[in-house]
């Protein structure tokens, strides 16, 4: 921690300064319009495309199909990552971001469910209508991947798990809708873009300015600590010879690593069209830029680690890397939550994760 607040006032004597000329109506407005619309519309494109890749696996299974289908997979969790921290609003309602994503999956229930569904060919779990109905953790991405990547999924190309690929259609077509539902939720000019936008005392979300600007700020801080404490910690552990490969998310599927860096790329979106830098004055503008700066960082660090998650336990350039990438994301997550509210005079918050 104390490595990283050196970098980053080593960073403050190096950037430029920045002029105060943009309102927090504006960085708002920007974040909604050049990041967070774009970034749910590419998560239900995305969705739709898995959808039509399995429904074609499924109705004629071959290796080429179920490649296809495995690597339409490795872009939805990519357009997922960079979204799936915009939890205001329409992905906070009806369940839909654990209808996503149940992570992280304790003792491994949801985990059970998902192979326990597999196993007996539940039928109730083989449409998308009656799926949606069902726990959680059989829903989602985790599922997805299991169906798609787990023990026995290679039987799906050869034409013999007709019952698995129906499940992992399923769970496609089920994404996808509420993929949809999130976005017209952020499109609609009447929800969330509208209050966000407008500040008011009768706002249910936001009465002031001040409340405005800490959407935003909390959704980032929580977001580096979610990254941390969930991503990173369980996997890492204190040492190369005690990390948990099988606790990553995305592990099957060879997605731990490009999940973190789809996470850092939509952070790196969505604060550089809110351009915080530019409604402080220039003091602190330069620390909101050595933020920026090593959250860049961390993104080159990410970059440069293409190894699966279980070959990074035994390449001591990787795990030095990701070791790096997680100091600088603890740093970013604790200036978020202290020094990045107080230079806009907010109190300091609950963490998204007190009570877990």
């Amino acid at each position: 921690m104390r490595i990283l607040i050196a970098a980053l006032l080593l960073a403050l004597a190096t950037l430029p300064a920045a002029t105060q000329d943009r309102t927090i109506d504006d960085a708002i407005e920007a974040a909604i319009e050049e990041a967070i619309r774009p970034g749910f519309a590419a998560f239900e494109a995305e969705a739709h495309s898995m959808a039509q890749a399995v429904a074609t696996l499924c109705a004629s299974p071959s290796d080429a199909a179920m490649e296809a289908s495995r690597g339409r997979f490795d872009s939805l969790v990519d357009a997922w990552g960079r979204v799936e921290f915009i939890r205001l609003g329409p992905l906070s309602q009806d369940n839909r971001l654990e209808r996503i994503l149940f992570w992280p999956d304790r003792r491994g229930r949801g985990l059970n469910q998902i192979q326990a569904v597999i196993a007996t060919g539940d039928e109730t779990a083989l449409s998308a209508d009656t799926l949606a109905g069902k726990s959680v953790a059989v829903q989602g991405l985790a599922a997805l991947e299991y169906a798609l990547f787990g023990t026995g999924s290679d039987q799906i190309a050869a034409g013999q798990a007709s019952e698995r690929c129906a499940y992992a259609l399923a769970i496609s077509r089920n994404v996808s809708t509420i993929a949809g539902a999130v976005h017209d939720g952020w499109q609609a000019e009447s929800g969330i873009a509208l209050l966000w936008r407008n500040p008011a005392d009768d706002n249910p979300l936001f009465r002031d300015e001040g409340e405005q600007i800490n959407g935003l700020v909390k959704l980032v801080g929580d977001a580096f600590e979610i990254i941390k404490v969930q991503r990173i910690d369980p996997v890492l552990r204190d040492d190369a010879a005690s990390m948990r490969p099988k606790s990553a998310l995305f592990w099957r599927s060879d997605n731990w690593v490009p999940s973190l860096a789809a996470n850092i790329a939509g952070l790196q979106a969505l604060v550089d069209a809110a351009d915080l830098q530019a409604t402080v004055d220039q003091e602190r503008a330069r620390f909101i830029g050595a933020m920026n700066f090593e959250l860049a960082n961390a993104a080159r660090a990410l970059g440069r680690t293409s190894l699966p998650v279980q070959a990074i336990a035994e390449d001591d350039e990787a795990y030095d890397r990701m070791t790096y990438v997680r100091l600088v994301v603890d740093g970013l997550a604790t200036v978020s939550a202290t020094r990045l509210k107080e230079i806009y005079d907010l109190s300091p918050g609950f963490s998204s994760l007190d009570g877990d």
